[in-house]
């Protein structure tokens, strides 16, 4: 008999508990308590190209880089110091180096390859240079000449990226404009190279702008007797021809008032080839734009630093809008017949 009532104590205790909510999941407060964490961001990978718009004053155009930083807010920088690139056999290099001259228009050279990186926007990217050696980084002259490169601070800050989580080998270029950013000191006698003229853009979101100089025609016209030409970009459409004006990053200037001034500049080259001049602007962020032609720009050409009133359209009508469109390459040529 007692064993009977000690078998019979176990069901009678789970009734027990049930009835009094003890076994029911529902009325369980703890579960309000429960934070179920988000899985972590993917890390994005991607590569980091660079590029150059010429100059034509310039044999080789060397830098050495020795490392690329990205900023944002809050958080630590991504610092890279080593480079790759398979196919020229960089692997984990400490230092890279690049004559900028080699890679112009649409052509570039990849010095972060398969790189991980956390998503998100980063304000600032910072390129650090070994300048100031004539081993490392250096302008070799029309002649053969080399004179020594000096960065402000030893690095060049540019804008920012937002890299998209889980991309994988989402791709950037670094386009240097060396008409604009690079100019001769004749003091220290060396080249300075600066920030203003060099831009970090994603790839895909740009486009190619490029054609041909028929300087037989052009220079038909009594204001166009010699090869010195620049083919000036600007942004936007339904710009006053009267406030377009050269490079400059001077603020002690007489340009005049609400001056529009080049998103980006390049001289025309002899193409044997071709037997013709050609030009090309590489990774133009997309959009509307307007290009014209102008001659006789001088000897000493357009001084990035310095207003030099040089006239633009020149000849008169050398002007037209343009649309930069993704991965294309728009064709312009000059004169406009």
């Amino acid at each position: 008999m007692n064993t009977t009532l000690k078998y019979l104590a176990i069901p009678l205790s789970t009734l027990f508990l049930i009835s009094c909510g003890g076994g029911s999941s529902n009325n369980n407060s703890n579960n309000d308590d429960v934070v179920i964490e988000p899985p972590p961001p993917q890390n994005t990978s991607f590569n980091l190209n660079i590029s150059d718009a010429p100059v034509d004053d310039a044999e080789a155009v060397v830098i050495t880089i020795e490392s690329v930083t990205f900023k944002r807010e809050d958080t630590d920088d991504v610092v890279f110091e080593t480079f790759n690139n398979e196919a020229e056999g960089i692997i984990d290099a400490d230092t890279v180096t690049i004559d900028l001259l080699q890679y112009q228009g649409n052509d570039q050279f990849t010095i972060l390859e398969g790189k991980e990186i956390p998503p998100g926007t980063y304000e600032q990217t910072i390129i650090e240079v070994l300048d100031e050696d004539l081993e490392l980084s250096y302008v070799t002259e029309i002649g053969g000449e080399n004179k020594s490169i000096k960065v402000p601070s030893d690095n060049l800050k540019l804008g920012g990226v937002t890299f998209s989580e889980g991309e994988e080998n989402q791709a950037f270029t670094v386009e240097f404009s060396l008409r604009k950013s690079m100019t001769y000191k004749p003091g220290p006698d060396e080249y300075n190279l600066k920030p203003s003229g060099v831009r970090i853009v994603e790839t895909s979101n740009t486009g190619v702008l490029s054609g041909t100089v028929d300087i037989d025609v052009i220079n038909q016209d009594l204001n166009c007797l010699n090869d010195s030409h620049i083919v000036y970009l600007y942004e936007g459409h339904s710009l006053s021809e009267n406030l377009l004006v050269d490079s400059f990053d001077n603020e002690e200037n007489d340009a005049p008032e609400n001056a529009i001034v080049p998103f980006d500049a390049v001289a025309p080259a002899f193409d044997n080839d071709t037997n013709s001049y050609r030009y090309e602007i590489g990774f133009i962020p997309t959009g509307n734009y307007t290009v014209a032609y102008a001659c006789n720009t001088g000897e000493e050409g357009d001084d990035p630093e310095d207003y030099d009133e040089i006239m633009i359209p020149n000849p008169s009508g050398q002007i037209s809008e343009i649309s930069i469109t993704s991965t294309e390459t728009t064709i312009h040529d000059f004169p406009i017949l």
